[in-house]
């Protein structure tokens, strides 16, 4: 619950100013920097709540690149160059994760059924914003994770060439 009250506090009250800032700290102050407002909402005619995220940036901000590091998929660390407007995206994909995961442990005492966003972004001069919004919730029946049972067909099939083999004490 900890990782996701986390993720929550990130608004702009912990932006600190670039200057004399490390460069892979850049991008995480600018996500704060562009949250806005983080607001836990009741629902109407049901005795549940959701999060309402708000983002504000301007286009350059938005598609400013920013250098992260971050670990690959064999656990090795790697840095890269990503945009603020995915991160954002990353960023409210991955507290989805963690809502859900905390939903567990709030019921039957807490119902946060989902995650509002709204991105607006100043496209400058006379162009006006630009509106993204989104909402992330749990529906449909779970899905199981289908990498998790590829490795495990490997390994079976690992098992059953003992047999074939004929190596079986």
């Amino acid at each position: 619950m900890l990782r996701f009250a986390d993720e929550l506090a990130d608004d702009n009250s912990r932006f600190f100013s670039f200057s004399r800032m490390p460069e892979y700290s850049k991008l995480f102050h600018a996500y704060s920097q562009s949250l806005h407002s983080v607001n836990i909402k009741k629902m109407e005619n049901e005795d549940a709540y959701f999060i309402q995220l708000r983002y504000f940036l301007d286009l350059p901000t938005a598609l400013c690149e920013y250098k992260k590091i971050e670990r690959d998929s064999n656990g090795e660390i790697k840095q890269i160059s990503i945009s603020l407007i995915r991160e954002i995206i990353n960023r409210t994909i991955k507290m989805e994760c963690e809502r859900r995961y905390c939903t567990r442990f709030f019921l039957p005492y807490f119902i946060l059924k989902h995650i509002k966003v709204e991105i607006e972004i100043d496209l400058g001069g006379f162009d006006g914003e630009e509106r993204i919004a989104y909402t992330l919730e749990e529906s449909g029946y779970p899905d199981i994770n289908l990498e998790q049972l590829s490795d495990l067909e490997n390994r079976i099939a690992e098992l059953e060439k003992y047999i074939t083999s004929g190596d079986i004490i």
